[in-house]
């Protein structure tokens, strides 16, 4: 008992570290003090890793499922404009903020109640919600940007140019 208790000290003193770096990262960006906004991505999604295998190996269940789903964002984060990123670091703040809350249930002996869960949940959804609005406004951006009807597209080197008729 005595060793998994040891084993949660210093998950908890790595853990705040680690968050503690994603955070200035993050207000980096928001003042925009950092454009690199990739390298912050990568740092979240390492951190995200990080406190995932920790917490799993310690049998911290709901800090590996909410690390999880927030990996899954990340990655799909990463697929699309870097300026979406912009859009969501104070979402990915909450997130900083619900670990920390995790956390300190954790170093103070607790047990993660139905309502911790739940406002998790609700920040996961709200990353999800906000990505597929910035994804949806890009979409109607391009479809904005279409040819006029009668325009004949030619393709080549992978781009499309229009040409009128």
């Amino acid at each position: 008992m005595n060793r998994v208790s040891e084993g949660i000290k210093s998950f908890l003193v790595d853990s705040r570290g680690l968050l503690h770096e994603m955070e200035m990262g993050l207000l980096r960006l928001e003042l925009e003090e950092q454009r690199n906004e990739r390298q912050v991505l990568r740092s979240i999604v390492v951190t995200a890793t990080a406190l995932e295998n920790s917490a799993g190996q310690l049998g911290l269940d709901e800090i590996v499922r909410f690390t999880r789903q927030l990996e899954v964002i990340l990655a799909k984060v990463d697929n699309i404009a870097e300026a979406v990123l912009l859009n969501l670091i104070e979402l990915f703040q909450d997130c900083c903020e619900h670990i920390k809350h995790l956390l300190e249930l954790v170093a103070s002996g607790m047990e993660i109640d139905p309502q911790t869960r739940h406002h998790g949940d609700l920040i996961i959804e709200m990353i999800m919600l906000s990505y597929l609005s910035i994804c949806n406004d890009y979409c109607l951006s391009l479809l904005l940007d279409l040819p006029e009807p009668g325009s004949r597209v030619i393709q080549y080197s992978g781009s499309a140019r229009a040409f009128a008729q």
